[in-house]
Order: C-alpha cells, then structure tokens, then sequence
C-alpha cells in the first residue's frame, strides 16, 4: 500500500528570476510473510523517503552575447 502527495511550483515573479520548489510526501506499507519477519516499524519501502523537498532560486540576465545565470538550490531527502 502506497499513499503519496506530491507538489511543485515554478514562479518568475520578475524577468530573470526563477524560483523553483517541490515536495514529495510518502505513506507505505509492506504486508506478506516476509515482511512479517521484520519489526513492524520497519515495514516500508527501501529508498523511499516519508519526505523529500527541493527548493531552487536562479536569476538569469544578459551580457551582450551573453546569459550567465546565478543560482542556489536546497535538497532535503
């Protein structure tokens, strides 16, 4: 059994600007007899997470034939 949520958002709140964020919420369960030898605190999925997020802001511009782009991102997993 797997319940999730999911969510993202990408906003320019001015030209150049770019702010970026998302989240992934896990709810899961493993159920059988094998699952059964574990504890039952210990009964998920490997490699997934109960929470995830990202969060990015870059602010991109122009330099005569140039666009360099300046930027930070956070990562919680």
């Amino acid at each position: 059994r797997i319940a999730t949520l999911e969510g993202n958002l990408d906003w320019i709140p001015v030209a150049g600007l770019n702010l970026r964020a998302a989240f992934l919420l896990t709810n899961n369960r493993v159920t059988g007899p094998i699952a059964d030898q574990s504890k039952r605190d210990n009964r998920r999925l490997p490699e997934t997470p109960p929470f995830a997020s990202h969060i990015g802001l870059s602010y991109e511009w122009t330099a005569g034939n140039l666009s360099p782009r300046i930027g930070a991102t956070v990562d919680y997993v």
